[in-house]
């Protein structure tokens, strides 16, 4: 009989320790509307989605937004257990399992200064000739766009969308991609929306993910992203997600 009480301990012991190898710890970066913070509380349309998924899966998990370079180094080195929101290319694949479902769909456009007027125009890449283009460091943009700016006048390279819309604004460069709906909240919060515009032909379209760390220590990853992509791919056609999106894509 006196074994009982101890019988008892180990397996509330252990529960709770299944209990918190569910819970998924999740990186990312502030980019609004997809992830951000509000009132220290995780927000946006990337991390809305991610919470319904894990709550249905009957897991838990909690976000990190911390600069985007140390996400890099966070989720080489397993110190995260998934990554969100990114886009696959080969060098991630080395340490990063991708589901198969997006998050979302993203549309990336030049944005320029308004005095620039009409002087500036993105029908094909060729119309970069002559001009400079900024981009954010880690980004990987697309395969596309990477053989588009050989034909600019050169390539700047900044750590933050923040950053190199300043730059934009202060004329250190002619063109800048960013995501259309980022771009348009960085601007407002920026205090630019007198300086910058942007052209309306996109400059590339993208898939993002949340993505799973291959050096975590979380248990079962390959099973749990296949069981996330499940789930995922389920919300992605529900009234549920239809309505996150009309939330923060209005």
């Amino acid at each position: 009989m006196k074994r009982l009480p101890l019988l008892l301990a180990a397996a509330l012991f252990l529960s709770s320790q299944a209990a918190r190898a569910q819970t998924l710890d999740i990186i990312g970066s502030a980019w609004a509307p997809y992830q951000m913070m509000e009132k220290d509380t995780p927000a946006g349309l990337g991390t809305e989605v991610i919470q319904q998924v894990i709550k249905k899966m009957g897991a838990s998990c909690t976000f990190r937004l911390i600069p985007w370079e140390r996400c890099i180094r966070e989720y080489e080195r397993g110190d995260a257990d998934a990554i969100y929101l990114i886009s696959p290319n080969p060098e991630r694949k080395k340490f990063l399992i991708f589901p198969e479902t997006p998050i979302v769909t993203s549309t990336y456009v030049f944005f320029i200064r308004k005095d620039a007027g009409k002087k500036l125009r993105f029908d094909s890449y060729r119309d970069l000739a002559g001009h400079t283009v900024g981009i954010t460091s880690g980004y990987s943009y697309s395969p596309e766009f990477w053989e588009g700016v050989k034909s600019s006048a050169g390539v700047q390279s900044t750590s933050t969308d923040e950053q190199n819309f300043l730059k934009l604004a202060n004329g250190r460069f002619d063109y800048f991609p960013c995501d259309v709906y980022v771009g348009a909240d960085l601007i407002r919060k920026l205090g630019i929306e007198d300086k910058v515009t942007f052209l309306d032909k996109p400059v590339l379209r993208k898939d993002y993910f949340i993505a799973f760390c291959i050096n975590s220590k979380f248990p079962k990853l390959p099973d749990f992203t296949s069981r996330f992509d499940s789930a995922l791919r389920e919300f992605v056609s529900s009234q549920g997600y239809r309505e996150i999106m009309k939330k923060y894509l209005p």
